[in-house]
């Protein structure tokens, strides 16, 4: 019997994969593996080839976030009937998807693998114990943001602290670039979420240039969140200049993307849109060469699409 249950799960998080791959549509699908297959695999072998030591914290750090935000935990609950099953599948799960690292220490550094593989077990003993917060009506007001920046602003409102923890590791960047470059993947991975809220229709208030205006203003508050980090980088860092601006240049692409992506299928309907799969790939792609302008002309045709729907909703 849970061998079974074990092989279905499996068999859904596959068909899971593919309902992704679907949404996102072949073409898009296939420019993104052209861009990144010359660039994914010696990318992913500095990795392995780096130190044993850093492997062991870094697929650490990858099983605690996606236990803490993964969102299927009461699902599992209702399949696996005790605490040990319901362990023992999900460390399963994280050891194949540590299976890269681990596996290419096995013939490296067999006590680093151990290492990782028991973190894995262990992690998913611990599980238990890490609860999904259940999101309420109340959160703290934070006047100091203006209501126009509404889904900044109440993205912050939900954990004031954690935003403010993750501007502050920013400052992180004059250690190493690559703290910085981190640092803003993140911040590109949150914005799909940050926008993913609808207005109702009565908030929008038809004007010419709504859109533009919106997306000007939001490239200049997210400019200024950056403004320190990114001015720290370039002083401590001064020849990786091109990378920071880079970076930017994808940052502000990403908002306006999310932007017109969010008002191309707003519809007063619904409250909040799903995180779009395509906005994913797309942020992904910015982070290779050149990826950005294929963003950027996706947005323009977007943004069309964009004006052309809120009209409607005012014909």
């Amino acid at each position: 019997m849970m061998p079974e249950k074990f092989t279905s799960l499996i068999r859904l998080r596959l068909y899971q994969t593919w309902r992704m791959l679907l949404s996102v549509g072949w073409g898009l699908l296939a420019l993104f593996l052209i861009i990144s297959v010359g660039i994914f695999f010696p990318l992913l072998n500095n990795i392995l080839k780096a130190s044993h030591l850093l492997s062991v914290p870094g697929c650490l750090i990858i099983i605690i976030v996606l236990d803490v935000y993964r969102k299927d935990k009461l699902f599992l609950r209702t399949v696996f009937k005790g605490y040990k099953t319901l362990s023992m599948y999900l460390a399963v799960e994280y050891s194949v998807i540590t299976l890269p690292v681990w596996l290419f220490q096995v013939f490296n550094n067999f006590v680093t693998a151990f290492i990782i593989l028991i973190s894995c077990w262990l992690m998913a003993w611990l599980s238990r114990y890490i609860v999904t917060r259940q999101h309420t009506s109340t959160k703290k007001t934070l006047n100091f943001i203006h209501l126009s920046f509404f889904e900044l602003k109440f993205f912050i409102e939900r954990n004031p602290i954690g935003c403010f923890v993750f501007w502050l590791l920013g400052v992180s960047c004059i250690i190493h670039i690559g703290l910085y470059i981190f640092w803003m993947f993140i911040l590109f991975m949150s914005i799909p979420e940050i926008f993913r809220h609808y207005e109702s229709r009565d908030m929008l208030h038809w004007k010419n240039d709504f859109l533009f205006e919106k997306i000007k203003k939001y490239i200049l508050i997210f400019g200024l969140i950056t403004l320190l980090s990114s001015i720290l980088s370039i002083a401590f860092h001064p020849d990786m200049f091109l990378v920071v601006l880079y970076l930017n240049i994808c940052l502000f692409s990403a908002i306006i993307l999310n932007i017109v992506m969010k008002y191309a299928g707003y519809t007063p309907v619904f409250h909040a849109s799903a995180v779009s799969n395509i906005s994913g790939i797309l942020t992904l792609i910015m982070l290779f060469p050149g990826g950005v302008i294929i963003t950027i002309g996706y947005s323009i045709w977007k943004y069309f699409i964009a004006e052309k729907n809120l009209k409607t909703l005012y014909a």
